[in-house]
């Protein structure tokens, strides 16, 4: 987590993220109209920005966590094993 806010990370993983979570704060403005609507569409807005972001980290960590394990299974990075020269290939 050295740089936590880089482009990549707000492209691919927190965009979809928040995406997934946006009806989260929006079916509480549905339901809740006399409420205050500025303070519960922040509120909703910081919970799921907040959320998103915690759990693309926490997926991101566990895709990494995997990643030695399934290299050593298939013999290589997927893209080192399209790109080695095999019989049929050159």
């Amino acid at each position: 987590m050295s740089n936590i806010l880089d482009i990549y990370s707000i492209k691919a993983r927190l965009f979809p993220a928040f995406l997934l979570l946006l009806p989260i704060p929006l079916a509480a403005m549905a339901w809740l109209p006399s409420a205050n609507f500025p303070v519960l569409s922040l509120s909703g807005f910081g919970v799921a920005a907040g959320l998103s972001f915690f759990l693309a980290e926490i997926a991101r960590d566990a895709g990494k966590a995997k990643e030695p394990g399934l290299f050593r299974a298939w013999g290589g990075t997927p893209t080192t094993q399209l790109l080695r020269e095999g019989p049929g290939r050159g």
